[in-house]
């Protein structure tokens, strides 16, 4: 099974506004068990207990609201490259779509899969994104502050730099 951070974000977010409900199930089962085979649960507890304080103590939902200017803006500044064909995105999650012809968007030939060879790229430069096609997929941690969110965009640009060097047929 496969599980994306974005299904693992919803996940902690839903656990923990039903947190209450899960402890008290397993707290209620212990009486019943013998052995070990517990353990997991009641670690699985104690996990969603810490994490719905996290979540409460963040409050992500105005984290993400103060941070979505300086990422998406960060981004949005990135259109003016040679690569850049459109930014798309909301709060911490947006997508750089990479174009052949920037003044048609026309997109790049399938086969050539740029959009992996950036991602590839980046992450030789610490940044870990995701090719959609030619659409390259950002997601941050909802903890990032914004000197991270500087780091990445620096990142992301000398990713795009050295992905425009590869291509000598433009």
């Amino acid at each position: 099974m496969t599980i994306t951070t974005q299904q693992i974000a919803e996940l902690l977010i839903g656990v923990a506004r039903s947190q209450q409900a899960i402890i008290d199930a397993v707290e209620s089962m212990k009486a019943g068990f013998k052995g070990t085979y517990l353990g997991p649960a009641l670690d699985s507890a104690a996990r969603i207990r810490s994490t719905g304080r996290a979540l409460t103590l963040q409050d992500f939902p105005a984290r993400v609201r103060k941070l979505e200017a300086p990422f998406l803006g960060g981004l949005r500044e990135l259109k003016s490259h040679a690569l850049v064909g459109d930014v798309r995105g909301r709060g911490l999650l947006a997508g750089v779509e990479l174009v052949w012809h920037k003044r048609t968007r026309e997109p790049f030939p399938r086969e050539r899969k740029i959009g992996a060879i950036c991602a590839g790229i980046a992450e030789k430069h610490g940044l870990i994104l995701r090719a959609i096609g030619d659409t390259l997929a950002l997601c941050p941690p909802l903890v990032i502050s914004e000197a991270e969110i500087a780091e990445l965009l620096k990142r992301l640009e000398k990713a795009l730099d050295e992905t425009a060097m590869t291509l000598s047929d433009r």
